[in-house]
């Protein structure tokens, strides 16, 4: 006898051959490509979750997908399915921060206060540092405000000229038009404790001469003198640029003038009221110092000879005394 057997397919679920999680960056593209097989030998389809295409697996990440994403995959052969999960971790792409600052370069003179603020963003909102790496010396960064005054010694070269003499005059003119000049460079860096960005600012310092000063002087401003003696007249005088100086007295006789010394000595030999005055310059700028000086002369008494007759003697000699001018 014959007995007829029937068998009936037993579909079985397709297998995924591998897979693994994955860690990417920011930017980067994602490719699972998972495989799968079927052990009845069905066509396998492959799907992915998101946030990938769901038929390719692809996804190309932008900044700000930072995140551990589970990917469901799964595979079917049209009537029975498997999945699985892996975990897609994308890092961050750190970016860079940028420095806020509203003027890359500053004209300024000698001895004038400037300042400027500083400020930073980053387009991670991460915490940022700002820093001045090279702060001159006298200057201050606190708070994200810059603050400097220049010292008067900041620029070296001075270079005698009618133009730079011209325009030392007025501040405005000075700071457009002056060729002596300084260049400072200040390195201001952002950090978000990973990247630094520099952002350079540029400070051209123009001079600012400084006139000289007078610590000291003899005689005093208001003096009496007797004509005939000697007087001496000194004045003492610093340049905080170094300049040299030069001196020229004018003594009012006859516009005679002495020039290349910071001391003179005077002989008044007329009474009277007399000035003398010495102008002190640096070449660009001057100052004066002057002195009243009031001259008497020695006063002769003369011998008087009467007679009995109550009569002067007109013959009898008397003395007087002549002064010698010495200029």
């Amino acid at each position: 006898n014959e007995v007829k057997l029937v068998v009936y397919n037993v579909n079985r679920m397709p297998q995924f051959t591998s897979f693994e999680n994955l860690t990417i960056t920011e930017l980067e593209a994602v490719d699972f490509n998972v495989e799968a097989v079927d052990p009845d030998g069905d066509k396998v389809k492959v799907y992915y979750g998101w946030p990938l295409n769901k038929r390719s697996g692809e996804w190309t990440t932008d900044y700000d997908d930072q995140d551990i994403y589970p990917i469901t995959l799964t595979a079917t052969d049209g009537k029975l399915s498997s999945t699985e999960t892996v975990y897609l971790t994308v890092k961050k792409n750190n970016r860079e921060p940028s420095l806020v600052i509203k003027k890359d370069k500053h004209i300024v003179n000698e001895g004038e206060e400037f300042s400027f603020w500083v400020s930073a963003t980053d387009p991670d909102n991460d915490e940022l540092k700002i820093r001045l790496d090279n702060i001159p010396f006298g200057a201050s960064f606190n708070d994200g405000e810059f603050t400097w005054t220049p010292a008067y010694s900041t620029v070296v070269e001075k270079i005698d000229s009618f133009l730079n003499n011209f325009v030392s005059s007025s501040s405005s003119w000075n700071r457009k038009f002056n060729k002596e000049q300084e260049t400072v460079f200040l390195s201001f860096v952002a950090s978000d404790g990973s990247l630094e960005v520099i952002h350079p600012v540029e400070v051209v310092v123009k001079n600012v001469n400084q006139k000289p000063e007078i610590i000291d002087y003899l005689p005093e401003e208001e003096l009496t003198v007797k004509a005939g003696v000697k007087t001496v007249f000194h004045v003492a005088v610093k340049d905080l640029d170094n300049d040299k100086l030069l001196y020229e007295w004018n003594l009012g006789l006859r516009q005679q003038k002495v020039k290349g010394t910071d001391t003179i000595t005077r002989t008044f030999t007329s009474p009277g009221k007399k000035k003398v005055k010495v102008v002190i310059s640096d070449g660009r700028d001057s100052i004066t110092q002057e002195w009243n000086v009031n001259v008497y002369a020695d006063v002769v008494e003369e011998e008087v000879i009467v007679d009995d007759s109550g009569d002067v003697v007109e013959d009898q000699p008397f003395t007087v005394k002549v002064w010698v001018i010495e200029g």
